[in-house]
């Protein structure tokens, strides 16, 4: 389909297992589990998502990454960037968000490919921008919503970084549009945006940006 960035949120079992899961109490939900949370590593794997779906922990997931050698790591949550680079399988391949200073600054430095929240750039102030490059910083996620609120400040940002924008969905009562916002900063706000966090996307929906 063209996809080649894939976004994994990473958690801890009980037993200090890394693993890929959204939140521990939807993954609970969704594998019929009912032992306390955070499972055990044994009790994650042996769990199938819906029944039929298997967990993945980081041996899959280094080996689907090995199988698709053109394709690159995002990873959510998971705030410890060297301790994760040390257990993925290709660096020059992985994307970490992270949510502190103090995380973003240990990924720098152990050259991985860092990508600041939007909290931690709207921290810097007035000088965000000009910070963020003097960190060489080149990517960030954001909401979408701060395009109402920074769009001068975003697209400074777009000269010299790319600017993924995730929880598209969450703005359709500003934006009056509907289902599709995922759609609508595609072909709209590319000046802003670099990208999506595409959680939806309607693979039979041709000419999409003609209803824009």
């Amino acid at each position: 389909r063209g996809f080649r960035l894939f976004e994994l949120d990473i958690l801890r079992t009980k037993d200090n297992y890394l693993v890929a899961v959204h939140d521990w109490n939807e993954w609970a939900i969704k594998s019929n589990y009912k032992g306390e949370l955070p499972p055990t590593y044994q009790s994650f794997k042996s769990h199938k998502i819906y029944n039929k779906y298997t967990p993945l922990d980081m041996k899959l997931i280094n080996k689907w990454f090995k199988k698709h050698q053109d394709t690159t790591l995002i990873t959510d949550k998971i705030n410890t960037p060297l301790i994760f680079s040390e257990k993925f399988i290709d660096n020059d391949r992985l994307i970490m968000e992270l949510f502190t200073w103090n995380a973003v600054r240990e990924g720098i430095e152990n050259n991985i490919n860092v990508m600041p929240t939007w909290n931690l750039i709207s921290l810097l102030g007035k000088d965000s921008s000009q910070t963020v490059q003097d960190l060489n910083i080149t990517m960030i996620s954001a909401p979408n919503g701060v395009i109402f609120k920074y769009p001068k400040l975003l697209k400074e940002l777009a000269k010299f970084a790319k600017v993924y924008s995730f929880g598209t969905y969450g703005n359709s009562s500003e934006r009056k549009i509907g289902k599709k916002d995922e759609v609508y900063v595609i072909c709209n706000e590319l000046d802003y945006f670099y990208g999506i966090y595409a959680d939806n996307w309607d693979f039979n929906y041709d000419n999409f940006c003609k209803d824009y």
